[in-house]
C-alpha cells in the first residue's frame, strides 16, 4: 500500500476491481470536471490503468465498501470535500459543488443521484464533519444499507443537508439492466444479511428522521 497523500480539495473515493475499463470511464469523468479521483484497487489491470489517471491510488485485497471507502478518507489527509463515490457513479451537474461545500461545514451534503430520492446513497462528506467523527460508515455492513444506516444516524444529529442543486449519473445494474458480474452477485448474495444487521442496531430507536434541511441555492 503507498504513504499518505496531503491534498487540498474535492476528491472522490472509488472502490474497484475487475471492471478495468468501467472504472478507467469513471475516473476519466470525474478528473475531466477537474475533481481528484482517489481509487482502491484489488487487481493488477485496473491499477494499471487507473495509474495514468490519478496518482492518489492504493492496491490491496479486496474489502467490503464502507472499511474501503473509510480507508481511503482516511489515507488521503489534507482533502476539504469526499465524495463517496462507486465505479458506476458518474458526474451529472457538478458545477455548484465547489461553492455549496463550504458553506456548510460540518454537514453531509445529500447529493440527488437520479435514483434515490429518500436516502443520502453516495454521501457527500465535508471535512469538518469527517474531523469530528473519525469516519464514515459503519464497518459491520458489507455493502448494502451502510448508506441508510449512515442516514438515519446523521439525520437524527441534524448533520444532513439536502443539496439536489448538484446531481450524479448512477449507473446501477438494478437500472441498466446489464447482467451481473461477480461483485455484483456477491452484492446481492450479502444484501439480507446487511439488512438483517441494519434493522437490529436501529430496532430500538426506530426509523424516524430529524429535520433534514435543503439548500437554499440561487
Amino acid at each position: 500500500m503507498q504513504p499518505k497523500y496531503n491534498i487540498p480539495g474535492i476528491f472522490i473515493a472509488i472502490s474497484t476491481g475487475d471492471r478495468p475499463q468501467k472504472a478507467l470511464a469513471v475516473a476519466e469523468a470525474w478528473k475531466a470536471q477537474n475533481i481528484n479521483v482517489v481509487a482502491y484497487c484489488w487487481d493488477d489491470e485496473t491499477y494499471d490503468l487507473l495509474k495514468e489517471v490519478t496518482p492518489y491510488l492504493f492496491r490491496g485485497e479486496r474489502k467490503s465498501f464502507p472499511i474501503l471507502q473509510n480507508l481511503m478518507a482516511k489515507l488521503v489527509t489534507g482533502w476539504d470535500c469526499m465524495i463517496c463515490g462507486s465505479d458506476d457513479l458518474y458526474p451529472k451537474n457538478v458545477s455548484q459543488l465547489d461553492d455549496t461545500y463550504w458553506r456548510l461545514p460540518g454537514k453531509i451534503l445529500w447529493v440527488n443521484d437520479n435514483i434515490h430520492k429518500r436516502c443520502i446513497t453516495h454521501p457527500v462528506i465535508t471535512r469538518q464533519w469527517y474531523d469530528d467523527h473519525k469516519k464514515i460508515f459503519d464497518e459491520r455492513f458489507f455493502h448494502s444499507y451502510c448508506d441508510y444506516d449512515l442516514f438515519i444516524l446523521a439525520g437524527r444529529r441534524g448533520e444532513i443537508v439536502k443539496c439536489f442543486n448538484i446531481t450524479f449519473e448512477h449507473r446501477h445494474y438494478l437500472i441498466t439492466g446489464e447482467p451481473l458480474d461477480a461483485l455484483n452477485e456477491l452484492v446481492e448474495a450479502t444484501k439480507e444479511d446487511d439488512e438483517a444487521k441494519y434493522k437490529a442496531k436501529h430496532k430500538e430507536l426506530g426509523f424516524t428522521l430529524g429535520f433534514i434541511p435543503t439548500y437554499a441555492y440561487s
